[in-house]
């Protein structure tokens, strides 16, 4: 039961076009045969098969529906100037609620910090941390009812997260305690982008999605 999408965004660390690129070749080696290499320290390998099994027959019937095929290759968002780039890879994003052991792989493929977001049926927003080179993870979950539990909280604190406060201006953290704690809101799609554009995040859910100005670099 349930939908469950996540969002990542690394940090830009002075990053060029071509260092990205050579990123995402190390991207790619690690996600060969569908992606069970990239995972498997994280999901069962018979469960993650499965999986990968009914997301591909599910897409193939789509298609002999009539329906159009949607792209999903991995890609990262560039733009010199931003401080975080919009990152989406199709196993990572679909179906699964991220956390700081999905983002310490990337933040080691990337060599910087990585921060992370998942929406549980919009009715649990997840947020989670890591810079893998500082050994520092954050895992944080925000239900929009109390007594919701069903995620891992012996894994997500259920507090604000102050490490948020880090990043966005210091006029701006009354805002953000407010929009996190707010009792009545009522999809947590709307807590999670209202978050986002206070701290100037653009998220993607595709390798459709970036917004115009931004160079798509592939994982090919």
């Amino acid at each position: 039961m349930g939908t469950t999408r996540s969002f990542y965004c690394v940090q830009n660390n002075g990053f060029t076009a071509e260092d990205l690129q050579e990123k995402m070749k190390v991207l790619l080696q690690m996600t060969k045969d569908n992606g069970m290499h990239f995972l498997q320290d994280f999901i069962p390998a018979d469960l993650l098969k499965r999986v990968i099994e009914i997301t591909q027959a599910a897409a193939a019937d789509y298609i002999s529906a009539g329906g159009t095929r949607q792209e999903k290759r991995t890609v990262i968002g560039f733009q010199p100037s931003l401080k975080w780039l919009p990152f989406f890879n199709e196993f990572l994003c679909e179906g699964f609620t991220a956390s700081s052991r999905d983002a310490k792989r990337l933040s080691k493929v990337f060599g910087s910090p990585v921060l992370a977001f998942a929406i549980f049926d919009s009715d649990i927003l997840f947020v989670s941390y890591c810079d893998a080179s500082k050994n520092i993870t954050y895992d944080y979950a925000k239900p929009n009812s109390e007594g919701m539990d069903e995620y891992d909280t012996d894994l997500y604190a259920d507090e604000f997260p102050e490490f948020l406060l880090e990043l966005c201006p210091s006029d701006s953290h009354n805002n953000l305690r407010e929009i996190w704690t707010f009792p009545e809101e009522v999809f947590a799609d709307d807590r999670m982008v209202k978050i986002c554009e206070l701290l100037s995040f653009v998220l993607i859910y595709s390798s459709n999605d970036l917004p115009d100005g931004y160079q798509p670099i592939y994982c090919e």
